[in-house]
């Protein structure tokens, strides 16, 4: 078989995100991905990030590094400044 079959379902379109709202996510991905990686580099884990950000509950962490944390400005800041990093 030289072409795959694409199956077209408007009840399955519904339920996939938009062109935007797939763009958003992932922007937040690759920007999740940057801070990992940035804490590899320094040699880091996720409790030396914790603790270097004033961090008590590493879930918090976690959820950062998810992908799908809706983050202040003021935390990019933080982290920019700790990781010594631009995002």
């Amino acid at each position: 078989m030289d072409e795959a079959n694409i199956y077209h379902s408007k009840d399955i379109d519904s339920l996939l995100p938009s062109k935007e709202v797939q763009e958003k996510i992932n922007k937040s991905m690759l920007l999740a991905q940057k801070i990992f990686k940035a804490i590899k580099a320094k040699g880091w884990n996720k409790s030396d990030f914790a603790e270097a950000m004033g961090v008590k509950n590493l879930s918090i962490i976690s959820k950062w590094l998810s992908g799908t944390n809706n983050f202040e400005t003021n935390t990019l800041f933080d982290i920019e400044k700790v990781l010594d990093i631009e995002l």
